[in-house]
């Protein structure tokens, strides 16, 4: 294991909009969200930072990255972190339309763009055999190989059939059940370290 990438929303907190009557005491507002950082979120990166590089991938606009990740760290010094791509670096869900629960404004997220930038992988050293993923939505991962994919999933969220494996023009989509889906931060990094720096093993069942 090389390169670990995480989400912002869904894997290091929740996020509410205030005109829908959040839970009290969010650890921090911005914009027109309330925020609820998940426990322990500050350790399980540094522990991940210990071994791997690490990196981020988001939905979220440019704007609003870099002050969410301040609020997330209290205005202390942020790690030093691999990239931080933001909603510029995601792609329009290419089967809008196709299914009625896709809004316009849905994306994909495909490691593919990250292992083959000239910038982020200059040296070509993340591949798809040392790279793994954490995202809370099975619809922004289910055009990336399973085996490079973690389901955070600290709240049981349901996510509607959206079929099973074929091709959507040149991207190869794969069915929910074949992803590995864990719900706490331990269960990452043990999942992480049993891979090791091993490459990913897509024949392993």
């Amino acid at each position: 294991m090389k390169l670990v990438v995480l989400d912002f929303d869904g894997v290091l907190f929740e996020r509410h909009r205030t005109v829908d009557n959040p839970p009290p005491n969010p650890d921090f507002t911005h914009k027109y969200f309330s925020y609820y950082i998940y426990p322990g979120v500050h350790q399980f990166i540094q522990s991940l930072l210990e071994k791997y590089d690490v990196g981020f991938l988001t939905s979220i606009t440019e704007k609003n990255t870099l002050p969410i990740l301040r609020k997330l760290y209290a205005n202390k010094e942020i790690p030093k972190f691999k990239f931080i791509l933001d909603r510029r670096f995601v792609k329009h869900d290419p089967e809008y339309k196709k299914f009625e629960k896709i809004n316009f404004y849905d994306t994909i997220k495909l490691l593919s763009d990250i292992h083959l930038s000239s910038t982020i992988n200059l040296n070509r050293v993340y591949n798809t055999h040392n790279t793994i993923i954490i995202d809370d939505s099975y619809m922004k991962m289910r055009f990336n190989h399973p085996k490079n994919v973690i389901l955070f999933t600290p709240i049981v969220k349901q996510n509607f059939y959206v079929g099973y494996n074929y091709r959507s023009g040149y991207l190869k989509k794969w069915p929910e059940h074949q992803y590995t889906k864990l719900s706490s931060y331990e269960e990452i990094l043990n999942y992480i370290t049993s891979i090791g720096h091993n490459k990913i093993d897509w024949k392993k069942k």
